[in-house]
């Protein structure tokens, strides 16, 4: 999960978008573990917040967790 998190830093919007329909069927099918996809999200957002000058890929991040 967090190797797909961090693919998201693409600059292609046709790339992210298709990496967010795949991570949100993913996550619609590991009911149990959707602690742990929504754990590596907060950590790449602390991650960009903190370290990161630049994401690409950031509202699409925000559009995962908010589903």
């Amino acid at each position: 999960i967090l190797l797909a998190i961090d693919l998201f830093d693409s600059e292609e919007n046709e790339e992210r978008d298709y990496l967010k329909n795949i991570l949100l069927r993913i996550y619609a099918k590991v009911v149990p573990k959707r602690m742990v996809i929504r754990k590596a999200l907060t950590n790449m957002f602390y991650s960009i917040i903190y370290e990161r000058l630049k994401f690409a890929g950031t509202n699409e991040l925000i559009d995962l967790l908010s589903k």
